[in-house]
C-alpha cells in the first residue's frame, strides 16, 4: 500500500469488498456486523503502520476455515503490546485498545523486514466456509 492517508480508505474498501466476495458481509460478530468491526480494526492497524513505521505497508486478509485473519506488515520495529489500558487523559494508544476490544486475539510478530501486526476473529460455527 502507498504510504499516504488515502491508503486507509482503500484498505477499508478492499476489506468490505473481500468480505462480500467471501459471503461474510452479513455475519454478526458479538452483535455487530463483522464488516464494520474488521474495517475499524484495519483502519487502526494501517494508520499505526503509516504513522510509526516505514513503507512499504502490506495489508492482507485470509480466511482460515472459520477464522478470519488480518495482517499489516511494515518495516517498523517490533514492540510489545501494552499490558495496561491507556490513561483517560492519554492522547495516544487508544487505537490498540480498540483493536483489543474488537478481535478474538491479536499480536505482533518479528519478520526479517520488520514486523507484522495480526488479528483474528472466530466466525460463527453455523457458517459453511471453505
Amino acid at each position: 500500500m502507498p504510504s499516504d492517508l488515502a491508503a486507509i480508505g482503500t484498505a477499508r474498501r478492499l476489506t468490505r469488498d473481500v468480505l462480500c466476495e467471501w459471503d461474510l458481509a452479513s455475519v454478526v460478530w458479538h452483535s455487530d456486523p463483522i464488516y464494520e468491526v474488521v474495517e475499524l480494526v484495519v483502519s487502526e492497524l494501517v494508520t499505526n503502520a503509516m504513522v510509526h513505521a516505514d513503507a512499504p505497508i502490506v495489508f492482507s486478509l485470509r480466511l482460515l476455515g472459520r477464522r478470519l485473519r488480518g495482517e499489516v506488515a511494515d518495516r517498523g520495529q517490533v514492540w510489545a503490546p501494552p499490558e495496561e489500558p491507556p490513561d483517560p487523559l492519554d492522547e495516544h494508544r487508544r487505537g490498540l485498545a480498540i483493536v483489543n476490544a474488537s478481535v478474538d486475539c491479536w499480536g505482533v510478530d518479528a519478520t526479517p523486514e520488520g514486523k507484522t501486526v495480526w488479528c483474528q476473529w472466530d466466525l460463527p460455527s453455523c457458517l459453511d466456509t471453505p
